[in-house]
């Protein structure tokens, strides 16, 4: 039950204390201005000051910033008893979010108590998309970029306007656009996907071709992908979109979805009133977030197959972050379910880097970098140095499948240092030139 916390010594407070204990408020009455509120608070809590409580206003400036420090979500009402109106207005710089003229009306209670109302539906709403982001999209994390991200999805549920949706190859796109799909008021109307990628948006009829859609995607919601291989720019063919559905009323009930695909570290600057854009970041640029992802991949696994928890040991963790993850989410959460199931084969408690792919672990021969290995990154320099040129030499010796006299050539050394070499690192290379024939 939420908390009505009412600082008032006049009769009003059991005024409010019956309004408010109808709408489901437990009300708790102070008549001491000192007397600071101690105790549990939802957001949907609420603190009532009446102004005259306090003999200075500098008293109750003070008052209200103790109360905005512990209780930062809560909002805070005035009940003006003031004789200079002017007065209150510095009070809203502190966080008062509104103010009530005694005596009392009905009809100031009456709104008051509606918009609270709307309010509470407003954040259920609100914490339950976002529960729902977390869980069907796995979008959980501390960094600024996933919570801009969850913030924007959860937007996007209840705004009418259409949406663009950008990001690298991976980053799971039409996951996010299906999951807006199933969250807006037009959740039940069909799914229209249309790729871009061998449309010629230039050629004739192709208008048609659109007005076909509009109809087939009625109450629902249409989906353009791939804008990024088509033959307009993107900003222009979304103007052009966003103008033929204005041609027709009808279209009105479609709920319109852009999606566009970048290269790795590109960017597109797109400045367009007609869209709400979010913009979905590549998996390398949230690696702090790399742990809370896997581990609440790891337990919707877990849940799923009715089993105790797997996860990884800790000394994974930094592998993870240092990979470049060329696919992205499509790439993590692959690998993660891959790993899952091949711990739940082995009856393991626990995942190590031992069952990290290669590729993961060592990277290609192109991408050897020290900070990519466990090992590594626990070693001192001598050390690290060894470790760095045996995966190297290894990768390279694979790469050129077991050839010594080709691998000696493109790293720049003698065959007969490079024999050398392999035998000071304790590398066999007839071995590995069986496992590249296996």
């Amino acid at each position: 039950m939420s908390k009505l916390v009412v600082y008032q010594k006049s009769e009003s407070a059991d005024i409010l204390a019956e309004k408010f204990n109808l709408s489901g408020y437990e009300v708790i009455h102070k008549v001491r201005g000192d007397d600071i509120f101690q105790g549990e608070l939802e957001d949907t809590g609420l603190f009532f000051i009446q102004f005259s409580l306090f003999p200075l206003v500098e008293e109750l400036q003070i008052f209200i910033k103790e109360l905005r420090r512990q209780y930062k979500k809560n909002k805070i009402v005035i009940l003006n008893d003031a004789s200079n109106i002017k007065d209150i207005f510095p009070l809203l710089k502190l966080g008062v979010s509104d103010f009530i003229n005694l005596p009392l009306e009905q009809k100031n209670l009456v709104n008051l108590l509606s918009n609270l109302t709307k309010r509470r539906i407003y954040e259920y709403e609100n914490s339950e998309v976002h529960r729902l982001v977390e869980e069907e999209l796995s979008l959980v994390g501390e960094s600024k970029l996933i919570s801009d991200l969850k913030s924007n999805i959860i937007k996007s549920t209840s705004i009418y306007k259409p949406l663009l949706i950008i990001g690298e190859f991976g980053t799971e796109k039409f996951k996010i656009a299906n999951f807006i799909h199933r969250h807006s008021k037009l959740s039940k109307g069909p799914i229209i996907r249309r790729n871009m990628g061998h449309i010629k948006c230039l050629d004739g009829g192709f208008e048609q071709v659109v007005s076909k859609l509009f109809s087939a995607a009625s109450k629902g919601t249409l989906i353009f992908e791939e804008l990024d291989k088509g033959d307009m720019p993107v900003d222009q063919f979304i103007d052009y979109i966003v103008g033929l559905r204005g041609k027709e009323s009808h279209n009105e009930k479609v709920n319109l979805l852009f999606l566009c695909s970048l290269s790795p570290n590109q960017d597109v600057a797109i400045n367009n009133k007609n869209v709400y854009m979010i913009k979905v970041p590549a998996l390398r640029l949230v690696g702090q977030d790399i742990p809370h992802l896997a581990k609440h991949r790891m337990q919707q696994l877990s849940t799923e197959y009715a089993v105790s928890l797997i996860n990884f040991k800790e000394s994974v963790y930094p592998v993870l972050q240092s990979y470049e993850w060329p696919g992205n989410f499509f790439e993590f959460h692959n690998l993660l379910d891959f790993l899952f199931m091949k711990a739940l084969k082995g009856n393991m408690s626990a995942i190590s880097e031992k069952l990290l792919p290669e590729n993961i672990v060592i990277g290609n021969p192109a991408n050897v970098r020290p900070d990519v290995n466990y090992e590594m990154m626990s070693s001192d320099l001598k050390t690290a140095r060894g470790i760095f040129e045996k995966q190297y030499i290894s990768a390279q010796i694979r790469r050129f499948e077991g050839n010594i006299s080709n691998t000696a050539s493109f790293i720049g050394m003698e065959r007969t240092a490079l024999h050398r070499k392999l035998v000071s690192l304790g590398i066999n290379s007839d071995n590995i030139r069986k496992k590249i024939k296996q």
